[in-house]
């Protein structure tokens, strides 16, 4: 089984949207007139809003299997959704779906601005809420959060931060970078504020002379949220939002 991403859908092939016009007719049911204004719908929404849009295709024998597609939104650089998430009925309980959403995690990571994956759910669909419960994702109060797809009735919506911990690697930037945060880190820890900048350099030479990856700083977006810091003397995980 092969996993790709395309990054539009305005140079598909003939071929490549007779194959998605024919996965949407068994996957959604759909009759070919439906099914093939489906594959024309997300080539017009490309094209009229300028978004950046993104397709993830399982392929097996040259069929496709599973497939998702996921857009940013055409307001907020850092908001992304994911919609129409299929897998053949077959190809189910392979972790295809989670091959997918990996893949597609990994490509908004290049974004700098990525800071919000979102996707509607039908609360009915556990299988669903299971496996985003998994990848990361959690319940968000938040309603349409892209206004142009109407979140049905018994749509939930959840919500993924997408962190990545990079590491420090040298000492004068890392404190410039870093002081903002120990000072919220030692304020929710209750911490005198002087001497704040002599602890926070202590541990910052201590954990750059035993690994490189010993302070690892979390970032959502272009946002630094958080930090990781592992010593022989401690260990310090700590984020101003819930990751």
């Amino acid at each position: 089984m092969k996993i790709r991403i395309i990054d539009s859908h305005r140079d598909f092939s003939q071929s490549r949207r007779a194959r998605i016009r024919d996965f949407f007719m068994e996957s959604k049911g759909l009759d070919a007139d439906a099914a093939e204004k489906q594959v024309a719908f997300c080539e017009w929404f490309e094209t009229e809003y300028a978004v950046k849009w993104f397709e993830v295709f399982a392929t097996h024998k040259g069929q496709i299997v599973g497939y998702l597609r996921c857009m940013r939104s055409e307001k907020k650089a850092t908001d992304w959704l994911i919609g129409d998430v299929y897998v053949k009925e077959a190809y189910r309980g392979r972790n295809v779906a989670t091959k997918m959403y990996e893949l597609l995690f990994d490509t908004l990571a290049d974004f700098s601005a990525t800071e919000q994956i979102y996707t509607y759910v039908d609360r009915s669909n556990k299988a669903s809420i299971e496996l985003h419960r998994k990848l990361g994702f959690q319940r968000s109060n938040r309603k349409e959060p892209f206004k142009i797809f109407v979140q049905l009735e018994n749509d939930l919506v959840f919500c993924k931060k997408l962190v990545q911990w990079l590491p420090i690697s040298d000492f004068d930037a890392g404190m410039v970078l870093l002081e903002p945060i120990w000072d919220a880190y030692e304020e929710k820890t209750g911490r005198l504020k002087a001497g704040r900048k002599q602890r926070l350099s202590k541990l910052l030479r201590q954990t750059l002379q035993e690994d490189e990856n010993s302070f690892l700083t979390a970032w959502c977006g272009n946002r630094l949220i958080g930090f990781y810091a592992i010593s022989n003397q401690e260990e310090i995980e700590f984020t101003t939002e819930k990751v």
